[in-house]
């Protein structure tokens, strides 16, 4: 059974609470404890999220006949059928009861077929445990193993005054907008710059969390780079990033590494399962009719963002955040409906560094030392022991690669941080 939140009877807690701190000064001195207490009524809980996972897993028993006999036919039948039923809700309408119980059904299914052969393709491209690097053997570890859902919302805090990584809360997995902007507006009350946003994937738990409501495509490369995450977690360069997220030592500069990495590899182990298992059964989609697209949705951002990291270099930090929103309105003009535009929006999507608005030349770099590495499997051991920007940039020395070069962003059919939504949907953390 799946576990939402129930958030209706949450909320005028949350709202009292969030008034008490901003009004009161019954919050601690601290602002990041400050920050904590505010997020508090809207925490998701990891505890309890596990305990229910956990206990179906007690439960489930082997794959169907039907999933053993055509098991990437169950699977395009559950996309459609989960698709068509998030349709109805998006549209006010109610699932029929039935056809939710058969989508409940399905879900575990489809989540074993999947992590299976996820599973195969890490090993076909030599890709079994972090232990690779000392003692090679073909024990996979840890298993793929996720949940097929919609992952918390994440609070993201950036000083106003420059973009970067203050702090972070995971929240409910259902939050409505208007408690979004509370939230938001009690943290910005303290002179700084947030978010509330929706993650496509959430590898801190295990099962890792994957987004339903992205298309079979997507689905692969999160739940390869959610696996990549845990796998990262037992090396040098994984461990910094958990350090980081836990701020006992931040380094936004090895968070944008270990999340651009893991970007890279997943996309390779998505396409091939895709390759393998899908694309000869889903037809490819006919160009778009009528007059090709001018607007260039990446060269605006990354225009965005160095105007607005100017502004902010110089002080002007009003007017930073008045032609950010400007900015968003045009975006809004032009189809992209990202609900804040701000200090925070740029620290989150920053971290990686294919996104629209990123600056950095991370990933080009990473491009680039991954042709150099010849294998799959050469690359991931390469990084894995990377442990700070300096190892990176003595690698990058050593392997003849320009520190500063910045080529042109790797094509994809949705650019990490290009919304799709008006809730500033992404993957990560």
């Amino acid at each position: 059974m799946r576990w939402r939140p129930a958030f209706s009877r949450l909320r005028p807690a949350a709202l009292i609470l969030l008034l008490a701190a901003l009004l009161t000064g019954a919050a601690p001195a601290d602002p990041h404890a400050q920050i904590t207490a505010l997020a508090a009524p809207f925490r998701f809980s990891l505890l309890r999220w596990h305990l229910g996972q956990y206990l179906q897993a007690l439960t489930q028993g082997p794959l169907s006949s039907e999933a053993r006999r055509d098991p990437e036919g169950l699977v395009l039948e559950f996309w459609e059928r989960n698709g068509a039923a998030q349709e109805l809700e998006q549209a006010g309408s109610d699932v029929p009861a039935s056809e939710r119980e058969a989508l409940a059904t399905l879900r575990p299914q489809v989540e074993r077929i999947l992590g299976q052969q996820v599973q195969a393709a890490l090993r076909a491209e030599g890709l079994y445990s972090p232990l690779d690097r000392a003692l090679p053997l073909p024990v996979s570890f840890p298993p793929v193993w996720f949940a097929l859902e919609p992952p918390p919302h994440l609070l993201v805090v950036s000083p106003r005054n420059e973009i970067a990584t203050y702090q972070r809360e995971l929240l409910l997995q259902e939050m409505d907008v208007s408690s979004m902007e509370g939230l938001e507006g009690a943290v910005e009350g303290m002179d700084l710059s947030a978010l509330v946003t929706r993650i496509g994937g959430l590898g801190a738990t295990y099962p890792s969390i994957v987004t339903d409501d992205s298309d079979l495509a997507y689905t692969l490369d999160t739940v390869a780079e959610e696996w990549l995450h845990q796998y990262l977690t037992f090396t040098p360069l994984g461990w910094g990033y958990v350090l980081h997220v836990l701020r006992l030592r931040p380094n936004d500069a090895l968070a944008q590494i270990n999340e651009s990495f893991a970007g890279i590899v997943a996309g390779e182990i998505g396409a091939r399962v895709w390759q393998e298992h899908y694309a000869a059964r889903v037809p490819e989609r006919a160009p778009s009719a009528g007059a090709p697209r001018e607007f260039d949705y990446r060269a605006f951002m990354r225009e965005t963002r160095m105007r607005t990291d100017a502004l902010l270099a110089a002080g002007d930090i009003v007017e930073a955040e008045e032609y950010m929103e400007a900015r968003r309105q045009r975006l809004l003009e032009e189809g992209y409906h990202i609900r804040r535009l701000n200090q925070a929006y740029f620290s989150f999507y920053g971290t990686y560094a294919d996104a629209p608005g990123s600056v950095s030349p991370v990933g080009d770099q990473l491009r680039a030392l991954r042709q150099s590495a010849g294998s799959l499997s050469a690359f991931v051991r390469l990084m894995s022991a990377v442990d700070s920007e300096e190892a990176f940039q003595a690698l990058l020395r050593a392997r003849g690669i320009s520190s500063a070069e910045r080529m042109a962003p790797a094509p994809t059919e949705r650019q990490p941080g290009e919304p799709r939504s008006a809730d500033n949907a992404a993957a990560g953390p």
